[in-house]
């Protein structure tokens, strides 16, 4: 590693430390909603050495489990992918190792309400402080490697502000359980090795062919379907690749790439085989709509979770790869993006149920660091410039989450009773918002504003007695 990966890897870890210290209502461990489906099968295993999900899965919503857990043979499954709960166990295991501490022990805000012991508050904490050190490990490799290219600090600030711009940050502090800060730390690990591959064969420091070898790429690839599997879009990163070295037979190139990336998706495969006796199936999961028919537009720019009123650096860093010149890399991640979009844009419920934000794009975060990174080092405008937005607009997204948290924004768009809150009934602030009701948006946002001051009040005044100041 040379001096610019190693700082731009210090100053990701210590900025995005730094940052998650200073937001201690965002820090919210929990196992909850789809989180406790990722999270079933390692508690199952820890607390009753078997794979039986029946009393891991008994306090959920009658209606939920029946929609999203049972089979039409009225068989219990899992339709979530294990790859998170495989990351997760070195530290659940060590946290039921562990005695009685009352730090590990002591309630958390948000769980699920379930007297299952492999749900306990030390738990949720160990998904949580595992999550965090993903992101932090996946976010440095990414910045270490962009480097070379853009310089330390840029790299780094791409890197922070795709995991503070984005929902990642949310779904690593707030709901760690959902997975997907373990899908951004092993898809920027992922992207990583493909732009190290690409930038050794762009500037001739090792032949096509020669830089990574295709099988570290397909275990990675492997890994990152292992953990989620709408993420195999991403796979078509691996084209130029394999078009440039297209050589010999042609099973032979595939073949080098294939093996490790099943190898490495066996444990999912083992999995299916255990629960719904099949090795390769395609599990439950949410509805889809017409094909034809993708709500692309909506998942853009909705205020249902939309990608520019909810995560606008996600945007930007996406729209940041025209700066890239590697132009097959560039025709790879179109390719990848219109899948990602479409995969998400055809669901009924695209907007991600009780989501914050684009949650099913997390994965997106990476490439939209790299976006980023070119944008501050290649844009006509000064980079302090683009950094100081960056900076506004993450701080817009952590005001948000912060919303989220606190139940001042209607968590589900698409369900009406969500909007009653703290308003009276027959108000039109109960009605859904309109798919482009920006301006409603921000009312609520400032109505949200008002009543966090008045929550923090209250918090000021019952904490008064304690300290016995007024």
């Amino acid at each position: 590693m040379n001096r610019d990966s190693a700082l731009a890897c210090a100053a990701f870890v210590l900025v995005t430390a730094i940052a998650a210290g200073l937001l201690p209502d965002l820090r919210r461990p929990s196992i909850r909603g789809d989180g406790v489906g990722y999270y079933a099968p390692l508690a199952s295993v820890v607390i009753d050495g078997d794979l039986e999900l029946r009393n891991e899965l008994e306090h959920l919503n009658p209606r939920y489990l029946q929609a999203a857990f049972m089979t039409p043979e009225g068989k219990l499954g899992d339709p979530f992918p294990i790859g998170p709960a495989l990351l997760w166990a070195p530290a659940v295991f060590v946290a039921r190792a562990l005695p009685a501490i009352q730090f590990l022990d002591a309630p958390v805000l948000e769980s699920t309400q379930t007297p299952h012991p492999g749900f306990a508050p030390r738990y949720a904490r160990a998904l949580a402080g595992t999550d965090f050190v993903l992101v932090l490990l996946g976010g440095s490799v990414l910045a270490a490697t962009l480097a070379a290219t853009c310089g330390w600090m840029r790299a780094a600030g791409a890197c922070v502000a795709a995991v503070f711009g984005t929902p990642v940050a949310y779904y690593t502090l707030a709901d760690p359980s959902y997975g997907h800060a373990a899908s951004f730390a092993v898809v920027a690990v992922f992207v990583a090795a493909v732009w190290r591959d690409r930038a050794a064969v762009r500037t001739g420091a090792a032949p096509p062919g020669k830089s990574l070898p295709l099988e570290l790429l397909g275990a990675l690839f492997g890994i990152v379907t292992l953990v989620r599997s709408q993420d195999a879009a991403l796979g078509v990163l691996l084209l130029p690749r394999l078009l440039e070295e297209w050589r010999g037979p042609r099973r032979a190139q595939l073949w080098r790439l294939a093996w490790p990336a099943v190898l490495a998706f066996l444990p999912q495969m083992l999995f299916w085989q255990r629960i719904y006796g099949k090795f390769l199936l395609v599990p439950p999961g949410p509805d889809i709509g017409p094909l034809w028919k993708p709500q692309v537009f909506h998942l853009l720019f909705s205020t249902w979770n939309g990608i520019l009123p909810w995560s606008p650096v996600l945007l930007l860093g996406l729209l940041g790869w025209i700066l890239v010149r590697d132009r097959p890399l560039r025709l790879a991640l179109a390719v990848a993006l219109l899948l990602a979009l479409y995969s998400s844009a055809i669901l009924l419920d695209w907007w991600g149920g009780n989501a914050f934000g684009p949650r099913r794009l997390t994965a997106l975060a990476p490439l939209a660091a790299i976006g980023l990174a070119h944008a501050l080092t290649g844009s006509r405008v000064r980079s302090w410039v683009l950094g100081l937005v960056l900076l506004l607009l993450c701080a817009l997204d952590l005001r948000l989450a912060d919303y989220k948290v606190r139940h001042l924004l209607p968590g589900n768009p698409g369900n009406a009773a969500d909007y009653v809150r703290h308003y009276a009934p027959g108000s039109k602030r109960t009605f859904p918002y309109g798919h482009l009701d920006y301006a409603r948006l921000i009312a609520e946002c400032f109505e949200a504003e008002r009543m966090r001051g008045a929550q923090e009040a209250r918090g000021r005044e019952e904490r008064a007695p304690e300290t016995g100041r007024p």
